[in-house]
């Protein structure tokens, strides 16, 4: 059903360089590891701010899903709103991995090397307990986007009566579903585990942002197929298919964003 299927495509994913404020242990480190105490209560307000960055670009991102869902299930529906709200989407991700990005220079720039090895070198690997609770999550989020895209499949395939309609729908379905498993898998598998980028001090501003440039480029590709899937819904349903769809993905929203 597209609720299920949505919730996962509005889920804030935090992938990249600013991992390094959420970190396990790394506000531990700085207090174990800096013995100086102006330092000290420096890296920590620096470690808040950027903690803070976060829960900005989050409070962004509720803002823009609630005018997504008034659009949507607004009688004046308009294909050209949705597409706007989705390239604000993109505008805001790409503003946001901008101040990440600066949160994260900075950051290296105040620890020497023995003291980033000591405190992120570490967080950077989780124990085995942590590495097995991730793993876990992981497959769980990809066993629910597998199952979504299956059931939003048969309910296209089910309730648009007339043949012809279902197969545009279909066509539109599939490349939106091909995008939203390459960005699932990209961003399940961007972390500082996996990449010597996110975890060498030397790493430079252009680097990380090319990081973050890769996830931007599929999340377009993503939006733009999304727009094509809504158009295509709403083009090739009655109106009694196209209001309960809708209902469905307006719904999934707000029950993304209250959780």
């Amino acid at each position: 059903m597209l609720i299920a299927l949505f919730t996962l495509l509005f889920t804030v994913f935090l992938s990249g360089p600013e991992q390094i404020f959420i970190a396990p242990d790394v506000e531990k480190g700085i207090k174990k590891h800096i013995e100086d105490k102006d330092r000290k209560s420096k890296l920590l307000k620096d470690l808040k701010e950027g903690k803070n960055l976060i829960q900005d670009f989050k409070k962004e991102h509720t803002k823009l899903t609630k005018e997504l869902e008034k659009e949507i299930l607004s009688k004046d529906f308009s294909n050209e709103r949705v597409e706007l709200l989705l390239d604000s989407g993109l505008s805001m991700w790409k503003s946001h991995h901008a101040k990440f990005v600066e949160g994260r220079i900075a950051f290296q720039n105040a620890l020497d090397t023995t003291e980033w090895n000591k405190i992120i070198k570490k967080a950077s690997f989780p124990s085995d307990k942590n590495l097995k609770k991730e793993d876990k999550n992981n497959s769980k989020k990809k066993a629910a986007f597998n199952e979504s895209i299956n059931k939003t499949k048969r309910m296209i395939t089910e309730q648009i009566a007339i043949d012809n309609n279902r197969e545009k729908a279909l066509k539109a379905f599939d490349p939106f579903a091909e995008k939203y498993e390459k960005l699932i898998d990209m961003e399940l598998e961007l972390n500082y585990r996996n990449h010597e980028i996110l975890r060498n001090k030397n790493t430079s501003q252009e680097e990380l942002q090319e990081f973050y440039d890769q996830q931007l480029h599929i999340r377009k590709e993503l939006f733009n197929a999304l727009y094509d899937l809504i158009t295509a819904l709403k083009d090739n349903t009655t109106d009694k298919e196209w209001m309960k769809m809708k209902k469905d993905i307006a719904k999934m929203i707000k029950e993304r964003r209250n959780e």
